[in-house]
């Protein structure tokens, strides 16, 4: 299992759209915070209109879907992120 923290804020720079292995996200800290996803083709395009986030939401993101944390002027976004493997990367499509 992989399990790690992230911090998305103009300080460390936009994050583009990606996909990887299935992901649990529990954020634990935002502010005007909000993540797109959906699509599971080539390209990123289908990703659905950003979805506001909460402190203390928990998303299930499936393998292979594209997602990306964003936020609004003055904005962040802070999480714990989980892998149900150690190698996120040995089954990226």
């Amino acid at each position: 299992m992989t399990m790690g923290f992230a911090h998305y804020s103009a300080e460390s720079g936009r994050m583009e759209p990606h996909r990887h292995a299935e992901e649990v996200v529990l954020i634990l800290r935002c502010n005007n915070g909000w993540i797109r996803f959906g699509g599971f083709g080539e390209r990123p395009e289908e990703m659905r209109e950003p979805f506001a986030l909460e402190e203390g939401m928990i998303l299930h993101i499936p393998e292979s879907e594209w997602h990306v944390f964003g936020y609004e002027e003055n904005g962040y976004v802070d999480i714990a992120f989980f892998y149900g493997q150690g190698d996120i990367y040995s089954r990226r499509k």
